[in-house]
């Protein structure tokens, strides 16, 4: 399965190694999260309360898959993000509006791309 060396298999212990696209990963399930409960609580958007649940939940599950089997959680994190990347860019096409939908197509984007490039950056 390739690579060898640090961070390859399964971790020994509880949780692995840190790396900062981990923490990352929480961060962003986390405020994705609280962005679906700000609209659902401002606009009484439901779908945005469901999605955001869906999707923030998503990447906890690959924060915690990042422990123990990297590129299971990588994997998780890369297909959620370019979800978002192409779900909220074709929002922000049809609007027009940065916020919330630019904002999130560019950084899932990013997100995206960074997890790409997982374990050889």
């Amino acid at each position: 399965s390739g690579g060898g060396g640090e961070g390859s298999g399964p971790a020994s212990g509880s949780g692995g190694s840190w790396d900062p696209r981990r923490g990352w990963t929480l961060l962003y399930g986390l405020a994705i999260i609280a962005g679906g409960v700000y609209a659902y609580m401002k606009k009484g958007s439901r779908p945005s309360l469901i999605a955001s649940s869906v999707i923030g939940s998503l990447l906890l599950v690959a924060t915690w898959q990042m422990g123990s089997y990297p590129q299971a959680g990588v994997g998780i994190a890369m297909v959620t993000t370019g979800f978002l990347t192409l779900f909220m860019g074709d929002r922000f096409r049809k609007s027009r509006k940065f916020m919330p939908s630019g904002m999130l197509a560019v950084t899932s984007l990013l997100s995206a791309s960074w997890y790409a490039g997982w374990p050889h950056l």
